[in-house]
């Protein structure tokens, strides 16, 4: 998230532009300032589902050893798909039916795996639930002892999974385009351009 676009300098106190990537942070700020969302960009043409018979489960980069091992304990019966960038492991998002999202935000890889047709199942906090529509674009859960039931529900109903698979790419599609962050981007700076003060000589 960017705060300010441009730091404050002894000619602005204040900054020109604010800008972040979700309107939750906006409506956070002071309105002193002129502020912009920037949604995150996703290369929908990229990441596309190629999903697999079996059921696999992809499992958010960052996710915290013991929490992973208690994750596994729960879902024995499915296969889990690590996605560490730094070991080649980001496309495993593609093969899976399903992300989880341990984090307190709406991660990048999150984005990703919603664009791959992947049913994220995140826990419920402030920031998810802006995100996610429940069992539209993805399931919020209040805790871990969810997790099992809500994947075997979802696997005994087909049409239901079909329909947040596709309700979850096309969120992206919509609102994370690359197209669209480049143009907002564009716009970003113009506005700087036409707004900054250059002192008289």
């Amino acid at each position: 998230i960017f705060s300010h676009a441009m730091a404050p300098t002894s000619l602005h106190r204040k900054p020109i532009l604010r800008i972040c990537n979700n309107t939750h942070v906006q409506n956070s700020w002071n309105k002193d300032s002129v502020s912009i969302v920037i949604p995150i960009g996703i290369d929908t043409d990229d990441l596309k589902g190629k999903q697999s018979n079996e059921t696999l489960i992809s499992l958010d980069n960052n996710i915290p050893a013991q929490l992973g091992a208690e994750i596994a304990a729960r879902l024995q019966n499915y296969a889990l798909l690590p996605t560490d960038h730094d070991k080649s492991q980001e496309k495993n998002i593609t093969k899976s039916s399903y992300f989880i999202n341990t984090q307190h935000t709406v991660t990048v890889k999150l984005l990703e795996a919603m664009a791959c047709e992947n049913i994220v199942i995140t826990l419920r906090n402030t920031d998810t639930e802006n995100f996610i529509l429940n069992e539209k674009t993805g399931i919020l859960i209040n805790n871990l002892d969810e997790l099992l039931p809500t994947i075997q529900k979802i696997e005994n109903s087909p049409e239901i999974k079909e329909y947040i698979q596709k309700e979850s790419r096309q969120k992206i599609i919509e609102e994370h385009s690359l197209e669209n962050f480049i143009s907002k981007w564009s716009a970003a700076f113009s506005f700087l351009r036409s707004n900054f003060y250059t002192p008289q000589q």
